[in-house]
């Protein structure tokens, strides 16, 4: 019978000691495992911060060549103009709306263009704020000292990469960047 209670009471001793080892290796492993996972985090940033550039590189050319396309039209209808005369006010009509709806959406074209170019360059520089406050993590977390500060800091740090940001290419009513 003090057979059977010796087992349970090693294996009490042994479950209690593991206990204790968690919280001791778990206090040594969290920064490493913080630090390491932070990383691995800011790698996806990274890699839709490239996209984004690679996107917005595209668009600049389209909204270049739309520009061009837009400048060659106007002139092409300035010299088409005086090569030929409408013979009559319904035949003047006629091409000066048409000229006016081709110009219209060829301008929307350069308008679109231009704004897809600002948004994939908007993106880009948050992505890559928000790669760079992750890679900073670990050094925000070991200066901050005390759990208490360490919260605070954490918190803004957070603020940081999740919050919408003021680009300087993007702005929206009511959305400022963090002036932590």
């Amino acid at each position: 019978s003090s057979k059977a209670e010796n087992p349970a009471a090693a294996r009490d001793n042994i479950l209690g000691s593991l206990g204790g080892l968690y919280e001791t290796v778990f206090n040594n492993l969290h920064p490493a495992v913080s630090f390491v996972a932070a990383r691995e985090q800011a790698f996806y940033f990274k890699e839709e911060a490239d996209d984004h550039d690679t996107q917005a590189a595209k668009w600049e050319g389209y909204t270049v060549k739309t520009a061009i396309g837009l400048g060659v039209y106007a002139l092409a209808t300035g010299i088409l103009a005086l090569i030929h005369t409408p013979e009559g006010p319904y035949q003047a009509i006629q091409f000066g709306i048409s000229k006016v709806l081709i110009f219209a959406v060829i301008a929307y074209m350069l308008f679109h263009c231009a704004r897809t170019t600002i948004a994939h360059r908007h993106n880009a520089v948050v992505n890559r704020h928000r790669e760079n406050a992750l890679l900073t993590f670990n050094a925000l977390a070991t200066a901050a000292g005390s759990d208490d500060k360490r919260d605070v800091v954490l918190t803004h740090a957070a603020g940081c990469i999740f919050s919408p940001q003021d680009t300087g290419y993007a702005k929206q009513a009511g959305i400022q960047g963090s002036a932590v």
